[in-house]
C-alpha cells in the first residue's frame, strides 16, 4: 500500500496527528490489521458510489494530494468499490497559480 494512502486513511480515522517515519508505519500497521481482520474484499464505507472531498491548502502539500487521490482514482476505486472525487480546494489567495491540474469538476 503507498505510504501517503496509508497516512491520508490512518490520519482520517484518528490514528496518526503528524507526518513522521513512525506515523507512517503506525498508519500501515493500521490498515493492514484492519483490512486482515475484514470478511470482505472491499472497504465498506457508505451507500453512495462516490466519495466527494474538499481539500485545505492548495500548495505543495494540498497539491500533492490531489495529485496523488487522482493518480491513484483506480487503485481506490478496487479497493473500496467507489470512485474519489475532489469537488473543491480552499485557499487563501484564488488568483495565485498552482502548480498541479485541479480535477475536472472541481474549484478553488
Amino acid at each position: 500500500m503507498n505510504l501517503q494512502i496509508a497516512y491520508i486513511a490512518a490520519a482520517a480515522l484518528g490514528r496518526v496527528s503528524a507526518f513522521t517515519p513512525s506515523t507512517i508505519s503506525t498508519a500501515r500497521q493500521t490498515i493492514f490489521r484492519s483490512a486482515s481482520s475484514s470478511t470482505t474484499s472491499t472497504l465498506n464505507m457508505s451507500s453512495e458510489d462516490t466519495i466527494t472531498l474538499g481539500i485545505f491548502g492548495g500548495g505543495t502539500v494540498g497539491g500533492g494530494i490531489v495529485e496523488i487521490l487522482s493518480n491513484k482514482a483506480d487503485y481506490f476505486k478496487q479497493l473500496t468499490g467507489k470512485s474519489i472525487e475532489v469537488k473543491k480546494v480552499c485557499v487563501r489567495d484564488a488568483s495565485k497559480p498552482r502548480d498541479f491540474t485541479l480535477p475536472e469538476g472541481c474549484s478553488i
